[in-house]
């Protein structure tokens, strides 16, 4: 089944700046969490999706300094400006979720990119953790994309040298991957292989995202957001 044949019709509430239409579990976990896998490659590219959710900004930094110590990666792309949906000023998180939900919901607050701020901390935890420097040559920073459309379009322009079937490693949040992976296609290339990685947070993947307001609030809103781009042309109609 492809992403548009889903029988649910997203409504957006943009009052509330969330749908508000139901949405079952089970359609949720098809549509985000099935079968993305990550294929073992190793590539020259990596884009590392930015964000200003502080749980989610040091798993992503994570993952990809773990990478590009284990030789899987030998060129960084991270993404973000200062006016994405997750920062401090464009939050659409209701405060009552924000507040129950603290512990995880964290926002940077300072007057860095989401690009820039992720880079220092993959900078520092492979620096102090993993007893590697990830040199500034090696790393791509992209501080203007506000969302995941923009990311891709900026890496098509960087990535002049990619050629059909190779591979590109995408790492960020489980609940964000399905419509990551969605946009590359529509907006970077359907022609090269896509190494899906998710960063592990305990709070957003297919085993735990729903144990939480705020988890089922961002999952809710990628699975409502993935379908009715898919509708609209605007990503990639995947096959699921």
């Amino acid at each position: 089944m492809r992403l548009s044949e889903f029988k649910v019709n997203p409504i957006w509430d943009n009052a509330k700046k969330q749908y508000t239409n139901d949405i079952s579990k089970d359609i949720i976990d098809s549509i985000l969490f099935d079968n993305i896998e990550d294929t073992n490659v190793s590539c020259k590219y990596c884009i590392l999706l930015g964000i200003s959710r502080k749980i989610e900004a040091i798993a992503r930094a994570q993952v990809v300094a773990r990478l590009y110590k284990e030789g899987r990666v030998k060129k960084i792309l991270i993404t973000g400006g200062k006016n994405g949906i997750s920062s401090i000023g464009k939050n659409q998180t209701p405060v009552e979720i924000n507040m129950s939900n603290s512990n995880i919901s964290e926002i940077f607050n300072d007057d860095y990119s989401e690009g820039y701020r992720i880079k220092i901390i993959m900078q520092e935890y492979a620096s102090k953790s993993l007893e590697i420097v990830i040199p500034e040559e090696d790393i791509i920073l992209d501080e203007e994309s506000n969302n995941t459309i923009e990311n891709m379009q900026f890496a098509k322009k960087i990535f002049v040298d990619l050629k059909d079937g190779d591979n590109i490693i995408i790492v960020t949040t489980g609940y964000h991957m399905r419509r990551a992976l969605g946009t590359a296609m529509k907006h970077l290339s359907n022609r090269i292989n896509y190494c899906p990685i998710v960063a592990p947070t305990g709070y957003f993947e297919k085993e735990n995202y729903y144990k939480t307001s705020l988890g089922m609030l961002l999952a809710s809103f990628d699975a409502n957001r993935c379908i009715e781009q898919a509708r609209q042309g605007i990503i990639e109609d995947i096959e699921i």
